[in-house]
């Protein structure tokens, strides 16, 4: 698995809010104690291939995860200090789905 991970907002502000990018040739999750999020069925997630989308108990982070061609893909928002709605999550994946449609394997 590769992953990448950046700080959202502006460098001056003073946050946890972070973005990860992941993907495989496998299977995978990248939240283990999983429930599914109130209102699933994101209309952010248009354009991902079987998405699927989860948080964990405490809800601060959210995972929303889709088939790319040559495997599978997942951002997993992580707000520490509030609370994670998988929405810019989603809209983030919906972004780089079209940026991974060629593949995901790196040389």
């Amino acid at each position: 698995m590769k992953t990448c991970t950046g700080k959202v907002g502006a460098a001056t502000v003073d946050n946890n809010w972070t973005m990860t990018l992941a993907y495989s040739t496998a299977p995978f999750q990248l939240i283990t104690h999983r429930k599914t999020p109130k209102g699933s069925g994101d209309p952010h997630q248009d354009g991902l291939t079987s998405p699927t989308t989860s948080t964990n108990q405490d809800e601060d982070r959210c995972e929303v995860g889709w088939r790319t061609s040559d495997g599978y893909a997942a951002v997993l928002e992580s707000e520490p200090n509030g609370h994670a709605d998988c929405i810019i999550g989603a809209r983030f994946a919906r972004d780089l789905a079209p940026k991974l449609a060629g593949g995901t394997r790196t040389a």
